[in-house]
């Protein structure tokens, strides 16, 4: 079995940037739809009762068309998914960090996130994702607020590289990888790639080997040119071809990355060819992703940010172990459902099944 295949099978790179899909809904039973109901209403209320709180109002009726919008110092983005759900969360290019002002005391911190997140509209179904240790500070005050904001708390893997600019990395990296990757140096090169282009090239991937895409293509495309337009683009992707003499082979793999203020830059989405398609003289190059994480671990260190995979699944620890200088770390990742959420991820397919 070749590693793309390994790969694959273990779960790949898991998009962890745009609000988490659903996972499959379990076989209904009453006891299973009772706990999601009890714990969506619970969360309802504490979030509602927040806003009472600090703002004297509950349900804000602050709805707008923006996709990126702000709440005193947390920004955020907000976009319907495939089945209308209002859906927000954390920027690709900016982690929740630094929401409170050192010169105050803890009480008075506290007060300052629980505002912000007063200020949150109650239409819509967040999932905020923190810097990962040791970057978030006040990590407990903040942990605090989401919870009595009646936010869930999960815990996510991932793994970091600080390289320094300047320095290539190629020698600190285990010697049996360090040597694949100079082997797919020899055959392939980097390449830029569009984010039209990148996206029609995830989903042909995804359908090749009948696959159904669960991370909502459009909100992270529509963020992603977002986050390409001014003067400071904050999106990168990374492409790698075969080389040859013509320069017109097609595109083997490729990662979205996003890199901003937080101090990071973070893989999205890697999507890669797993067979040979009708455009290639030969099979996908087997190294091509251990080529691109190499370029990335450079460019970010030359940028004077700390690379981030953005969470990790199977697969992913079993990529970077064979690297041996990415660290190994986790990050806090926040949630809620609207009744919405709910009544149109839940409630109506599971009626359209038994009616």
């Amino acid at each position: 079995m070749n590693e793309h295949s390994d790969f694959l099978k273990k779960g790949g790179f898991t998009p962890a940037f745009t609000p988490p899909p659903e996972p499959p809904a379990p076989a209904w039973t009453p006891e299973g739809f009772a706990r999601t109901a009890v714990r969506a209403l619970i969360g309802s209320l504490l979030f509602n009762w927040n806003k009472v709180a600090h703002m004297g109002v509950a349900f804000s009726a602050r709805r707008n068309s923006e996709l990126v919008n702000k709440a005193d110092s947390l920004d955020y983005c907000v976009s319907p998914d495939e089945k209308g759900i209002l859906r927000g969360g954390s920027l690709p290019w900016s982690y929740v960090r630094d929401l409170c002002e050192d010169s105050l005391d803890e009480r008075q911190k506290s007060k300052d996130v629980q505002r912000t997140l007063a200020t949150l509209p109650s239409h819509v179904t967040f999932a905020f994702n923190t810097a990962p240790a040791p970057a978030l500070k006040d990590e407990n005050i903040i942990s605090t607020a989401f919870k009595k904001a009646g936010f869930t708390h999960t815990t996510r893997k991932t793994f970091l590289y600080r390289g320094e600019a300047g320095i290539d990395p190629i020698s600190l990296i285990k010697s049996d990888t360090r040597n694949k990757i100079r082997a797919a140096q020899r055959d392939m090169e980097i390449v830029p790639m569009g984010i039209d282009e990148f996206f029609s090239f995830y989903e042909a991937n995804l359908e090749a080997i009948g696959k159904t895409n669960n991370f909502f293509v459009k909100i992270d495309q529509a963020l992603f040119e977002a986050g390409a337009s001014g003067r400071d683009p904050k999106v990168d992707i990374l492409a790698a071809r075969r080389k040859t003499a013509e320069g017109n082979s097609p595109i083997e793999a490729a990662i979205a990355c996003s890199c901003g203020d937080d101090g990071f830059y973070k893989f999205t989405r890697i999507s890669y060819k797993r067979g040979q398609s009708s455009d290639m003289e030969q099979p996908p190059h087997k190294h091509a992703i251990k080529f691109l994480v190499y370029e990335a671990m450079k460019r970010s260190a030359d940028r004077g940010l700390v690379l981030d995979v953005d969470g990790t699944t199977e697969g992913g620890e079993t990529l970077y172990s064979r690297f041996g200088v990415f660290e190994e770390t986790y990050r806090n990742e926040y949630s809620r459902k609207t009744s919405a959420t709910l009544l149109k991820g839940k409630i109506i397919p599971l009626l359209q099944k038994i009616l």
